[in-house]
């Protein structure tokens, strides 16, 4: 075998396992759709009107007796409206999933407390999602109740 052939077979042994390998890893975080589990559901999903993404524990947020379920999730009324809160670990889960599940199900506005998704930021929620308002910094129950009637028209 020629030199120049033995070079073109330890080339092909390199890159063959690379090609395999790049082709086995998973698709990047930007899928909206896919990352973050759903909250477990008997029947079709419930169209809420909002949704809140909390950071801490859901009591200091004037969230008292919610019950989340293993993914965080946990559904409230507030006045004629369903609201999806997200009362989980936000740092550990996409911010990206956390409100495409909520725009899914029918959120309009998304809350999201101060420090519970840093990331991406509000600008890519925005692009990603520009028919959704997003209100920053503030998830407090008082205050959707106060808001969430004027931002979704009423």
């Amino acid at each position: 075998m020629s030199k120049l052939a033995q070079r073109a077979l330890l080339g092909a042994l390199i890159v063959l396992p690379l090609v395999v390998l790049l082709l086995a890893l998973p698709a990047p975080d930007d899928e909206p759709a896919a990352a973050t589990p759903t909250p477990r559901a008997t029947s079709a999903p419930e169209q809420i009107a909002a949704g809140v993404i909390l950071a801490g524990a859901p009591g200091a947020s004037g969230w008292g007796g919610l019950a989340p379920d293993r993914a965080g999730y946990a559904s409230a009324q507030i006045g004629a409206h369903r609201v999806l809160v997200f009362a989980g670990d936000a740092s550990a889960e996409s911010p990206v999933g956390i409100v495409s599940l909520m725009v899914e199900r029918g959120a309009r506005v998304i809350f999201i407390a101060p420090g519970a998704a840093p990331d991406p930021g509000a600008s890519r929620l925005e692009t990603l999602y520009p028919r959704t308002v997003f209100v920053m910094n503030l998830a407090g129950r008082d205050d959707v109740a106060r808001l969430l009637p004027s931002l979704l028209g009423e």
